[in-house]
């Protein structure tokens, strides 16, 4: 194997990990919502409209995530984004991911909402 193979596979092989560690820490931020929408303050059983709102619920009372949404990074330097949306079934869904672009092109990491038709 050349070193130029060997370094290109090396390349993608992190690659690939950065993108899966993004994809579950969309995961861990989607799972944060479900927690705030269903906690006892939140009498309207609304998601987060900001990710911050996970920091410090409208409704009052503690964090929902241990730690600060802010420290949450991303490999990439663009926050993750959020929103609430309706899935292809139309029921409501909480969708979080982060963007980065390859070779000129957007990739959405995480859950992002559907495209529009």
């Amino acid at each position: 194997m050349s070193l130029a193979t060997l370094t290109l596979t090396l390349v993608l092989a992190i690659d690939t990990g950065t993108e899966a560690s993004a994809a579950h820490t969309a995961k861990v931020l989607m799972t944060g919502a479900e927690a705030y929408a269903i906690s006892a303050g939140n009498g309207e059983g609304r998601y987060p409209i900001t990710l911050d709102e996970l920091d410090r619920p409208y409704f009052g009372g503690p964090s929902i995530l241990k730690v600060r949404v802010e420290s949450f990074g991303n490999p990439w330097g663009s926050p993750y984004r959020c929103c609430t949306g309706f899935d292809d079934r139309g029921e409501v869904q909480f969708y979080v991911w982060v963007e980065r672009v390859v070779n000129g092109k957007v990739r959405r990491i995480g859950l992002p909402p559907p495209e529009k038709k």
